[in-house]
């Protein structure tokens, strides 16, 4: 890991309007716009970009006829124009057998090092946020707040500690960090979540069945539950061609619609390898030598998801001293899944474009905790004294 001797202090701008009214029966809205801007953000590019005369020297000398050079093993070779990219850019020499060893030179001024990370300060982002929220303060027996944010967050770099799953580390050109300028791995553009608390009007104390057997049976039963949708996390759709030579593989190259009905068979190699989520796998293709694919970073988004947490609790007086709660609670108890992003299993498979799993999912989201996020239920008994 390498730090750029020019190191400047990540710096965050942020403003915020929000507009408050107390409503009638206990009701409370707010509306806020949320605005953020980082400057000098940190993150990492390759520390030894191949140099571009270098690279079109090379392009040059591979696309003449009867081209030929001598390898350390005194071997007779000669390159192609394709062969000017990814890894053989960094190690012109060695084993010809090899992914290295294909070019005459190399198109880097130092290759001690391959690819480092060059920990910089050069990045760039920006948040915009829409959040309101309608609260009923507990009233009668019953609590409720629902709430809605639609954002939009930008950025040209990657988080270098925990990239986003199915992303490179490294920006596609680490000699021009504007092409990475793109959603942010963290863009979810809308989250609705509702939460509620309901005292139920039955039993000693409420409004029925407050006497008698029946009181004592239903009293102090409550339920609770937390609802929340949101839409997905953005994604990459991955090329397996360095189609800038760059040193770093392209994004996909789209010619089609992703999402609609394969054209034939070939389009439709997912099936059966889990969840297809890119039906159409033929909307891609490698970029032509020299572009930069017609994508933008993280243009992609993944599947989005619903969530119903809930809880029932009873407490009964058994003594005037001593009370036993009885509670269970449900996560997600619809059992409705949530499908992670194609490529989150693996960088090479879900999210490239060459592999036969190009658009297919195959895990799902867990728990914080990291269990499973299928439905759970638990059941708990509590004696106070």
């Amino acid at each position: 890991m390498v730090f750029d001797t020019h190191f400047p202090n990540p710096a965050s701008n942020n403003w915020n309007l929000d507009i408050q009214r107390q409503l009638s029966g206990n009701n409370v809205i707010d509306v806020a716009y949320i605005g953020s801007m980082g400057v000098h953000v940190l993150g990492q590019r390759d520390g030894n970009p191949p140099d571009p005369s270098l690279v079109a020297q090379l392009v040059a000398f591979c696309s003449t006829p009867g081209n030929s050079f001598i390898n350390e093993f005194h071997k007779t070779l000669s390159c192609t124009p394709e062969q000017v990219s990814g890894a053989a850019l960094y190690a012109a020499v060695g084993d010809p057998n090899s992914a290295f060893g294909t070019l005459p030179f190399n198109a880097v001024n130092n290759n001690a090092l391959y690819q480092p990370d060059y920990q910089i300060t050069e990045f760039n982002s920006i948040y915009h946020g829409l959040q309101a929220k309608f609260t009923h303060r507990m009233s009668h027996g019953l609590q409720f707040q629902g709430s809605y944010t639609w954002s939009h967050a930008l950025d040209n770099g990657i988080d270098p500690l925990a990239p986003a799953k199915g992303s490179r580390t490294f920006p596609r050109n680490s000699r021009n960090l504007g092409q990475s300028y793109g959603n942010s791995d963290n863009d979810v553009r809308n989250v609705a979540v509702i939460n509620y608390i309901w005292d139920l009007p039955f039993g000693r104390g409420k409004s029925y069945l407050s006497s008698g057997a029946m009181g004592r049976l239903l009293e102090g039963m409550q339920l609770t539950g937390i609802f929340s949708a949101q839409t997905g996390h953005p994604f990459n759709v991955r090329s397996s061609v360095d189609s800038q030579r760059t040193g770093i593989a392209a994004w996909g190259y789209q010619v089609g619609n992703p999402f609609a009905a394969p054209a034939g068979p070939a389009c439709s190699q997912g099936i059966g390898l889990g969840h297809v989520y890119l039906t159409n796998q033929c909307a891609f293709n490698d970029p032509p030598w020299g572009s930069p694919s017609n994508n933008a970073r993280n243009m992609w988004f993944g599947p989005g998801f619903w969530d119903w947490d809930m809880s029932f609790s009873k407490t009964t007086s058994l003594t005037e001293r001593v009370k036993m709660e009885l509670r269970i609670e449900g996560y997600n108890v619809f059992n409705h899944p949530h499908f992670t992003n194609p490529g989150a299993d693996s960088a090479a498979l879900g999210n490239n474009i060459s592999s036969a799993q190009f658009g297919v999912i195959t895990s799902t989201v867990t728990q914080p905790d990291g269990t499973t996020s299928a439905r759970q239920l638990q059941v708990g008994l509590r004696l106070s004294f």
